[in-house]
């Protein structure tokens, strides 16, 4: 990784104190839900914690992944562009929830914009660090693509049912239109 990367995000070097509250955090994510007390303490190291503005561009849509991100405290909106070029608003996240994980399996570019619309405390866990924890410890490593597959598995599905729906209101929007 290059020195500009570091200087933006800094590895996590925390006393107990913050540990236990990002340990409460990381449960509550799906990704890391399911890792013990004891799995957490090589997860912990490699997460990245950075301070970000209101306003401030986290990613922009078509640029390379890298990484997911978790909400410790604040506000992201992630956004995308409609086919006339608009601005779409896709979701708006706040402390404890996390996006972009899609890239820590794909080598395709971010799908999506992601801006913070309030000052928010963010923590990355960026595939390099993710690829180290599978190679370094395989069980854990395993949890966490297990999870995540999970994760996206779920939100295909959501993505899938909302779709449905969506077609089911155009057609009945056709039919009432082609009755008149």
């Amino acid at each position: 990784m290059n020195k500009m990367f570091h200087a933006l995000w800094s590895t996590l070097f925390i006393g107990d104190e913050k540990r236990r509250s990002l340990h409460e955090i990381l449960k509550q994510i799906p990704v890391f839900q399911d890792l013990t007390a004891f799995e957490l303490k090589f997860v912990v190291p490699i997460l990245h914690q950075r301070e970000f503005q209101k306003d401030e561009l986290i990613f922009r849509e078509g640029e390379a992944g890298n990484g997911m991100y978790i909400v410790q405290s604040g506000r992201v909106e992630i956004l995308g562009r409609s086919a006339s070029g608009a601005d779409v608003l896709y979701a708006t996240l706040f402390d404890r929830q996390f996006f972009g994980e899609l890239s820590l399996v794909d080598g395709q570019p971010r799908s999506a914009s992601a801006i913070c619309s309030e000052q928010s405390t963010l923590y990355g866990f960026f595939k390099p660090d993710l690829l180290e924890l599978i190679d370094k410890h395989p069980s854990i490593g395993t949890k966490v693509l297990f999870n995540l597959t999970t994760v996206l598995g779920n939100r295909l599905r959501d993505s899938n049912v909302k779709l449905m729906e969506f077609q089911g209101q155009l057609v009945t929007l056709r039919g009432s239109n082609g009755a008149q």
